[in-house]
């Protein structure tokens, strides 16, 4: 039962992280507007979507944000990309050292239980695309 609403939920996030995305595309080229989506599934996948350049969209916001809160605004985008493409890296390797096992001792118990259940949704999606050819040719030869 548990596998067939993760399977629905699942399906339902495709189809709608599809439709947003769609959605911002639009909004970019009807209005001629940089657009910047990113996210995570409930998996932890990270998804984004720009309509032009992710690093100059980025380093844009990271700059008018900067600019709300007073904060000092360096005028070396080159930099400023840089930094924010070395931030992104490193949290991409973060979620993988915590997926692959290693670099668990900062973790709290609510992120290893979170990790677990990335790990045990990861497995049953490997064995669902194992086990389907099979359940496949299985029904074909029953028919033939």
């Amino acid at each position: 039962m548990d596998h067939t609403k993760n399977t629905e939920g699942k399906i339902a996030f495709i189809k709608r992280r599809a439709c947003l995305i769609r959605k911002a595309s639009e909004l970019s080229t009807l209005c001629d507007s940089e657009i910047a989506l990113f996210g995570y599934s409930k998996d932890g996948e990270l998804f984004e979507y720009a309509s032009s350049n992710m690093a100059k969209i980025m380093t844009r916001f990271e700059k008018c944000r900067r600019i709300k809160q007073g904060i000092p605004v360096n005028n070396d985008p080159e930099r400023d990309e840089d930094l924010l493409r070395e931030e992104m890296e490193k949290l991409k390797q973060d979620n993988d050292q915590h997926v692959s096992g290693m670099d668990l001792e900062g973790m709290g118990r609510e992120d290893l239980r979170e990790l677990e259940q990335q790990l045990d949704e990861g497995l049953l999606c490997i064995k669902d695309r194992k086990v389907w050819p099979i359940n496949s040719t299985m029904e074909l030869n029953k028919m033939l």
